[in-house]
Order: C-alpha cells, then sequence, then structure tokens
C-alpha cells in the first residue's frame, strides 16, 4: 500500500459479490465471492475469486482456511467449477471434505514448493481430493502449471 500510495496508483477495494470483468451475458467474468480487508487473520483476509469463460469455471482459494470454506459453502448456491486452485499451498488448514463436497472439482491445483519448511501438500488434503474425484497437479511435482480453455473445454498442462 504503501508503495501504490507513493507512486499514486490508482486501485480498488474489491468488494463481495462485485463483478471485476464481464457480466452475466459476457463470455469471460471475473467475480469476487470474498474479500475482508479488516479480517483479523491474514490467511482470511484472501480475496477469493471466481473466474469463468463460457462454461469453464475456475475457483482461486487465495490462503482461504476451512472456516472461509464454510462461509463460502453456507452463502452460495452452487460453487461448482471444473478448476480449483486449493488454498493455503495444500495446508490441511483448508480444502476439507465439506468444501469439495460442493465444489465438485475435476481439477485441484497445488501451489507449494519443493521440501517446504511447513510441510506441504499435507496428506489429509490428497485424501479428501481423492475422495472428492479430483486430478491433483502440484506445483512442486509438476511445476509451471498451464490451463488452456476454449469455453467449452480445457487442457491442463
Amino acid at each position: 500500500m504503501k508503495f501504490i500510495e507513493r507512486k499514486n496508483i490508482n486501485y480498488i477495494e474489491p468488494e463481495i459479490e462485485q463483478l471485476l470483468i464481464g457480466n452475466w451475458t459476457s463470455d469471460f467474468y471475473l467475480q469476487v465471492l470474498y474479500a475482508d480487508p479488516y479480517a483479523k487473520d491474514t490467511n482470511d483476509a484472501s480475496i477469493v475469486l471466481k473466474v469463468g469463460y463460457k462454461d469453464v469455471e475456475f475457483l482461486l482459494m487465495a490462503d482461504a482456511s476451512t472456516d472461509l470454506e464454510d462461509l463460502l459453502v453456507d452463502s452460495y448456491d452452487t460453487l461448482k467449477v471444473q478448476i480449483l486452485k486449493a488454498g493455503h499451498h495444500g495446508s490441511n488448514t483448508s480444502t476439507s471434505s465439506k468444501f469439495l463436497k460442493a465444489v465438485k472439482p475435476e481439477v485441484t491445483i497445488l501451489s507449494y514448493g519443493k521440501d517446504n519448511s511447513y510441510g506441504h501438500k499435507h496428506n489429509e488434503v490428497l485424501t479428501n481430493l481423492k475422495s472428492a474425484g479430483s486430478k491433483v497437479y502440484s506445483t512442486a511435482q509438476d511445476g509451471t502449471i498451464v490451463i488452456t480453455t476454449n469455453g467449452k473445454t480445457y487442457c491442463c498442462c
């Protein structure tokens, strides 16, 4: 924020349910599902985004915890997406079974470094993802993960 203020850069503070890009009739949209600049826990200050292009949707969870996942499940009629960028680097503080039942991801991306000091990815998360039937990619094993879509199908490479 100091840099932004020093450089006089315009910015917005996103609000829950705000469409940042697109609208419900456009092919592409970017919607804020959660934002809380006053959260006591920095992980739960994470901005949660839902991104869609035609029929393919992504849920980007940042460092959201299971408490925040529960709030999302209780707040939205549907969270179902094809691609989930799991919260908190594969930590067992996120990606609960309850959340995965609501999201039903076909693919889940875990972003963490190999041999990290936190022990990510946690086996509990992998068990939850396996039970949910989601294919898992991780940056530690797969490197950079690119997903391409034409709006009907998608490819993970």
